[in-house]
């Protein structure tokens, strides 16, 4: 499906909306900088983590630069589990307290964002495996409560629901079959059939983590996107959502330009279109200048959709970017992670298993030295050293 696709960000949509990221990182303290680098390189509105591990108080300790924590849930100990759901801080917005007593651990481990100006609702669920039928009728039930409770309160609600199920929906099983039902019951569609969890084998790959909505297939695209330092993936989501919030931060004194953003994921997607065309059909074309329109249409088409124009600001984004220690040379080394990565789960090739672990030492080598070094140069550069140390 042109929605769905293994490890590529397409941007189908137009470039406002929201964008989210859906991500199991089974411990947040040691991905933090991952996360960091996800929400520059996608300009995340909202991110959706499950597996945090933390408790209350770390969870709260823990920043994460231009966000803020709009809900969580943590589990009493503190010990593994977990989700939590971060928000651009320039966004106004509320939980969604009516669902809140239907947090239960192990079973039902939820958090959720609320913006009323666009009339959205984001959810964000973690459930322990176990195939335990009572225990994932427990799932279902709650999962049809709140499906009921928001759907009664707004018809029209923009809703957006990210869990890790820890049901294969690759399979088909009485678990994936009620999921399935209970979605379809509500107008719910699933958004990816891609694999989440792909380092098990080959033959044992699952998709565990899914993210269902009830926007319209035209007015989002939803991509599986490789990681480096969890096993498992993320899901990039872009909804065009009207009536974006007018208070949402914008750039100022930048001019507007149209570009094809070219990078290593793109390029190899490229090639993986360009590899599946066939191009039998164009020996039936009589012309030889209706086959070279055939040949250009069909060339272009793949362009399009491997390299969508993208408008940016030429200004490029102030603050944050720029003064964080998030290098352009951390990007190449993360896609290069990407790249190697990908290569070996198609082919299993061990040459370029080796190539993916020599970049995923030096990426976190680099990412050490770049923090570093950021750091020190702010640190000899304040006025007020002491209170530097302290923020």
């Amino acid at each position: 499906s042109e929605y769905l696709n293994p490890t590529f960000a397409i941007n189908k949509c137009n470039q406002s909306g929201l964008r989210i990221l859906s991500w199991n990182v089974q411990s947040l303290s040691n991905k933090l900088d991952e996360i960091i680098m996800l929400a520059q390189d996608f300009d995340l509105d909202i991110l959706c983590l499950t597996e945090h591990w933390l408790d209350s108080d770390a969870l709260t300790c823990l920043k994460i630069p231009g966000y803020v924590i709009a809900d969580s849930y943590c589990r009493p100990a503190g010990k593994h589990g977990g989700s939590v759901v971060f928000i651009k801080d320039n966004f106004r917005f509320t939980s969604y307290a009516v669902i809140a007593d239907l947090k239960l651990q192990n079973i039902f481990e939820l958090s959720s964002v609320f913006i009323e100006k666009l009339n959205f609702l984001c959810i964000s669920i973690y459930r322990t495996p176990n195939n335990s039928l009572t225990l994932f009728n427990a799932f279902l039930s709650k999962l049809h409560d709140i499906f009921n409770v928001v759907f009664n309160k707004s018809s029209s609600v923009n809703f957006v629901l990210t869990a890790d199920f820890n049901v294969d929906f690759l399979t088909d099983t009485n678990f994936t079959r009620d999921l399935k039902h209970i979605f379809n019951s509500f107008g719910l569609r699933l958004t990816n059939n891609e694999p989440t969890r792909p380092d098990r084998g080959d033959q044992n790959r699952t998709c565990i983590d899914n993210l269902i909505t009830n926007i319209s297939a035209d007015n989002y695209s939803a991509s599986v996107l490789s990681t480096v330092f969890s096993d498992h993936e993320a899901i990039y989501f872009h909804a065009y959502v009207n009536n974006i919030d007018p208070l949402k931060c914008k750039l100022l004194n930048t001019v507007k330009r149209t570009i094809r953003p070219i990078t290593v994921m793109n390029l190899t997607y490229f090639l993986f279109l360009l590899r599946n065309v066939n191009w039998l059909s164009l020996y039936s074309v009589p012309d030889i200048n209706a086959k070279v329109d055939y040949f250009l249409t069909k060339f272009m088409e793949i362009v399009d959709r491997a390299f969508p124009l993208t408008t940016v600001n030429s200004g490029g984004l102030k603050g944050f970017a720029e003064k964080g220690w998030y290098t352009p040379e951390l990007s190449k080394l993360k896609n290069m992670c990407i790249f190697y990565y990908d290569l070996y789960k198609q082919s299993q090739n061990l040459g370029y298993k080796s190539k993916y672990l020599k970049f995923k030492h030096l990426y976190k080598k680099s990412i050490n030295s770049a923090k570093a070094t950021h750091f020190s140069n702010c640190f000899s550069k304040s006025s007020n050293k002491c209170k530097y140390t302290w923020s």
